[in-house]
């Protein structure tokens, strides 16, 4: 089982992840190295948090996203990113999102998530 500081880093690295995979998904096709590489680690932090704790939930409360009833603190750095994916979040009235199993990158391309500013190509194999 992870530490307490391993899920918090787990959880805010998803989220940075998330946002980061969005905003190149505005740019870029599902070939490009760049949107490639944020799904493998998403997919990394997901499953690790997934296999710790049978299943990894992250909730949007007001302003702020939390993991297992205790909010997601993130550096300065992520500030940006943090605000953008709670704004998407808001606009789309998606309180949750919840991973009960091991995920791979297809997967995340197949996900037909609520967030209409992803292109097409995300949504299929």
């Amino acid at each position: 089982m992870a530490e307490k500081d391993d899920i918090a880093s787990f959880s805010t690295d998803i989220i940075h992840s998330l946002a980061v995979i969005l905003r190149t998904a505005e740019l870029h096709d599902s070939s490009n190295a760049a949107v490639i590489s944020q799904m493998e680690k998403m997919v990394s932090y997901i499953n690790q948090a997934v296999s710790d704790s049978g299943s990894f939930r992250i909730n949007l409360i007001g302003d702020f996203f939390f993991e297992n009833d205790a909010r997601i603190k993130y550096p300065l750095k992520y500030h940006q990113h943090f605000e953008a994916l709670a704004a998407k979040f808001k606009a789309r009235n998606l309180g949750a999102i919840v991973f009960k199993d091991d995920i791979a990158v297809a997967d995340l391309k197949s996900f037909e998530m609520p967030f209409p500013i992803l292109p097409r190509w995300m949504w299929k194999h």
